[in-house]
């Protein structure tokens, strides 16, 4: 499948909580206004206002440096980064997340 620049836009616009929620429950823990990763505590998730995107950060060098290949702090580099998904499956993945 041919990944459009409007399915790369909906990917990273998508709810990452209510996709982890579903496909993986209990992962995240909710901290105040941002959420942890379960399998890496040092990740920070967060919901930008600005952008009207979810982004995230990791803290601790183990997780910064777990696939050094992603670059990025948007929905799809995180579904790419952790959970092992290749660029075309979290952009097919996160659109039917809409948020």
């Amino acid at each position: 499948m041919k990944i459009t620049n409007l399915m790369k836009q909906n990917a990273r616009d998508a709810d990452l909580i209510s996709f982890m929620n579903e496909k993986y429950p209990g992962r995240l823990k909710k901290c105040g206004s941002y959420w942890r990763d379960g399998d890496y505590p040092d990740v920070t998730i967060w919901y930008n206002e600005p952008y009207e995107q979810y982004k995230f950060k990791a803290h601790a060098q183990k997780s910064q440096d777990y696939n050094a290949e992603v670059i990025g702090s948007d929905t799809i580099a995180y579904v790419r980064k952790f959970l092992d998904y290749s660029f075309t499956e979290a952009v097919e993945e996160l659109c039917k997340y809409p948020q």
